[in-house]
């Protein structure tokens, strides 16, 4: 009877372990995607005013940096009436990524949407006549 009950406790024990990591992984996990979807810090999501060297230099998944100085881009410099050799020179020629069956002549990548669980992606779409940047518009896919 003594080897069934030490068998017993370190099945008992083992199983315990075994949960408890599973357990650990599990919030390890989704605290990073909640780290990378939410506002957490604030200042994840805060807006910050455009800069051209940081658009250029792209955004990841946890620093969407384009998404953060898109109002400012908008708000200060408007993108409508714009001549494609300032849009050429301030954001740069548009990454070969336009996920869309809708036609936009520039695409880029702003960042993951910033919904709980973010399943989507936000673009900006910029349309052109005789070189003027006649439309321009947030998108998601």
């Amino acid at each position: 009877m003594g080897r069934f009950l030490k068998a017993v406790f370190w099945c008992s024990a083992l199983s315990t372990v075994i949960v408890g990591v599973f357990a650990g992984v599990g919030v390890v996990l989704t605290k990073s995607w909640a780290d990378a979807t939410e506002c957490e810090p604030a200042t994840k999501c805060q807006q910050q005013p455009f800069d051209s060297r940081l658009w250029k230099a792209y955004g990841t998944w946890t620093d969407p940096v384009r998404l953060k100085m898109i109002e400012d881009l908008s708000a200060s410099y408007g993108l409508r009436g714009k001549p494609r050799s300032w849009i050429d020179e301030q954001l740069g020629t548009p990454e070969n990524n336009n996920p869309f069956t809708v036609e936009c002549e520039y695409v880029y990548w702003l960042g993951p949407s910033q919904a709980l669980i973010a399943t989507e992606f936000v673009y900006l779409c910029l349309d052109f006549e005789a070189e003027t940047v006649v439309d321009a518009k947030l998108v998601t896919d």
